[in-house]
This record gives structure tokens, C-alpha cells and sequence, in this order.
């Protein structure tokens, strides 16, 4: 299943962060997130059979989150996207 680029499923908390999003994420924002592996290889192979150019697959089957992971807790920091 190909859900689109990154850039596609996310929503910024304000748009006024946009610009730090898109200097931060750079071209990860156009990667493209797909279900598994299978499915990265076949859109892959379309890619070269038509000599369409290159593009970073995020198989979400392969992508593993830190759940514990900690963020600052206080005033100066705060979250960008929303979960």
C-alpha cells in the first residue's frame, strides 16, 4: 500500500513552523512511506523500468519507534507536528 511522502501525512500544530520544518527535514520531507518491503521494490522497479529517477522508500513494516523516547519539558521547547 503507498500512503505518499512524508510531507503528505503530517500536520504542522501552526503554520507559522512551516519554515522550520521544511529547513530541518530538507528532501526527507519527499520520501516516500509504503506499507512493506514488497511493495517498495515493486513501485522500485517501475521507477527503473521507466527511468523515472530515485526516490527513498519508508517501509513502515521496517520502521521502528522509540516509544520511550523523552522531550524536554519546559516552556522553551515545544512539539511542531501533531501525533
Amino acid at each position: 500500500q503507498y500512503f505518499g511522502t512524508v510531507v503528505e501525512n503530517m500536520t504542522l500544530k501552526d503554520p507559522k513552523f512551516q519554515t522550520a520544518v521544511e529547513v530541518a527535514a530538507q528532501n526527507s520531507l519527499f520520501h516516500v512511506i509504503v506499507d512493506t518491503d514488497a511493495t517498495a521494490a515493486l513501485l522500485m522497479r517501475r521507477l527503473e523500468e521507466n527511468r523515472l529517477g530515485r526516490v527513498t522508500f519508508l517501509p513502515l513494516s521496517q520502521l521502528r519507534v522509540d516509544v520511550n523516547a523523552r522531550y524536554p519539558q519546559t516552556n522553551d521547547v515545544m512539539p511542531l507536528l501533531q501525533a
